[in-house]
């Protein structure tokens, strides 16, 4: 996956993407900023993308944004600005307590005998 990353980047930028890395993380930084405010705006008071059902596209962004919004990382940037997104986290919040009651940490509960 790491190798379609790079192709990725080398055709947006070209072949000098990789000459500042500092300059390459900001400015992947900057975009996904964007990228969170822009779903932000998209979705503003919606249960959901699209209304009051889920849809496809409901299942792709909550994928990318929960582990986002819940996972200790080494450098929380992104996740502070997902924090001041209210209405997204608010999203994430109903999503995993509608379809995931069960506490995120822990294991499935098992369905009830037969």
């Amino acid at each position: 996956m790491h190798k379609r990353h790079l192709e990725r980047l080398q055709l947006i930028w070209g072949d000098d993407y990789m000459e500042d890395e500092e300059k390459l993380e900001k400015e992947l930084y900057r975009e996904a900023r964007e990228c969170l405010t822009l779903l932000s705006q998209r979705l503003g008071s919606q249960k959901f993308f699209f209304g009051d059902s889920p849809a496809s596209l409901d299942a792709l962004v909550f994928s990318r944004l929960a582990p986002l919004l819940k996972a200790k990382l080494p450098n929380g940037k992104l996740q502070q600005h997902l924090k001041s997104l209210q209405n997204l986290c608010n999203y994430c919040t109903s999503i995993l307590s509608l379809y995931f009651p069960w506490d995120g940490g822990e294991s499935c509960p098992l369905p009830p005998p037969a």
